[in-house]
């Protein structure tokens, strides 16, 4: 119940930024990310924002690693704190990365 409680938090916070696959009752989402962010910039740019996720390139098995994060949604101690670390991320997805940044 806890875990598709997160499962819902997490898409509905989500909601309109892009799409993630997850399973209803997991613990975890896989988050494909937007072409202008970098796996690995994206991640380096939560990290400084209090977020540790996981970047696509860690489950890669042939191939190039996808251009994606995992998202640990049971990491977070209580519902709150998964809210306040979704609406985090939610606000960085909707950035411009910092290689656009014109001025």
């Amino acid at each position: 119940t806890e875990a598709a409680t997160r499962q819902t938090l997490a898409r509905d916070t989500l909601a309109g930024h892009h799409a993630y696959a997850a399973h209803p009752g997991g613990h975890h989402a896989w988050l494909p990310l937007p072409d202008r962010w970098p796996a690995a910039r994206f991640a380096a740019h939560l990290h400084g924002r209090g977020l540790a996720v996981v970047t696509g390139e860690a489950f890669a098995t042939d191939g190039p690693p996808p251009n994606a994060i995992r998202l640990a949604l049971g990491a977070a101690r209580s519902r709150a704190e998964l809210a306040k670390a979704l609406d985090i991320l939610a606000d960085a997805l909707a950035q411009r990365a910092p290689d656009e940044v014109v001025v």
